[in-house]
């Protein structure tokens, strides 16, 4: 349904043209004095009231336009409604390419699926915001997946480089709200029945990163690292894997944070022991004691290329299963 305030917008513009008096009132502010010109408007329990030489033309031009304006929203909420059930995988795909024709939405158009995580309070202005700078375009659309994620679906022109609009996005919406926002993609799809896929692929995305990034506010199912590797281990060979490296103890769970955070920065900097320890803001000399104190509690050098792969490895391993 139009907004009220709109109405009275097209009503200002209607009066510019015609020069008629005119304004939206009850049942109860008519004004019987014989000069003015009263109109129903379908779907409200409001009167147009207009007045002078072109009343009744002004009247008609209100509501000519006032019908168009909702046939044009109620195409609108059907196509979202659409490409909403198309991207959650909700409509048979057998069926998609038929029902695109009769949407009049265009079935082979190369879009990209993007996934935004947002806190729940700020869902609905976190969308307003996304709609007004990215789905303002015919074709692009935005809804609710979640209480506190959404999905911009956007069909990509030559020049639009997704990783770029991913940060864009992002950027934005941190700016705009100052609050921790994510978002993720798929990779893009080259017609409508690739949607589903692109969209579970973000959901991945999005999963990976919030597991073994959790400071990238940015990820991509195309670029997920070792992550997308990690991921679909079996439990019981993660546990397995860990027991083999490590023995029954697990020297990981026992690391004080700031070695933890000095191992991260180490393999950060491609085991580069000047470069760790001005990161670091460390002396190099205090950088080596520390790393020698890695390996007396856990057995490993990771100065050495070996020692640093699994050691990585089994990080990662171990990540994983505190999120089991």
């Amino acid at each position: 349904m139009i907004p009220v305030s709109i109405m009275n917008q097209m009503l200002e513009d209607i009066q510019r043209i015609t020069g008629t008096s005119m304004r939206l009132c009850t049942q109860d502010e008519i004004l019987p004095d014989g000069f003015r010109f009263y109109t129903s408007v379908p779907g409200r329990d409001l009167l147009l009231e207009t007045c002078g030489e072109r009343a009744e033309m002004a009247s008609q031009l209100f509501l000519c336009e006032l019908s168009h304006l909702e046939l044009a929203a109620k195409s609108r909420n059907t196509k979202v409604s659409f490409l909403k059930d198309v991207t959650l995988g909700k409509i048979p795909p057998e069926t998609i390419a038929s029902s695109a024709r009769k949407m009049h939405v265009t079935f082979h158009a190369p879009r990209a699926v993007f996934l935004v995580k947002v806190p729940e309070e700020d869902l609905d202005p976190a969308l307003k915001i996304a709609s007004a700078i990215f789905t303002s375009a015919s074709g692009n659309h935005s809804f609710a997946a979640a209480p506190d994620r959404f999905v911009i679906v956007r069909e990509l022109s030559g020049t639009d480089h997704v990783s770029d609009l991913s940060h864009q996005l992002a950027d934005t919406l941190r700016a705009e709200l100052m609050a921790p926002v994510c978002v993720s993609t798929g990779s893009p799809a080259n017609h409508l029945g690739e949607l589903a896929q692109r969209y579970q692929e973000a959901v991945t995305a999005l999963t990976i990163a919030s597991i073994f990034s959790p400071d990238t506010y940015v990820s991509s199912y195309d670029r997920l690292g070792l992550g997308r590797l990690i991921y679909t281990l079996d439990p019981d060979v993660c546990r397995k894997f860990l027991q083999e490296t490590f023995g029954p103890e697990n020297p990981l769970d026992d690391l004080e944070p700031d070695l933890y955070e000095l191992i991260t920065q180490f393999f950060n900097h491609n085991l580069n022991i000047t470069d760790t320890a001005r990161a670091l803001y460390l002396h190099r000399n205090t950088l080596i004691y520390r790393l020698e104190k890695i390996r007396e509690q856990t057995g490993f050098d990771i100065r050495h290329f070996d020692d640093a792969m699994t050691f990585r490895i089994a990080m990662l391993v171990n990540t994983l299963l505190k999120h089991l």
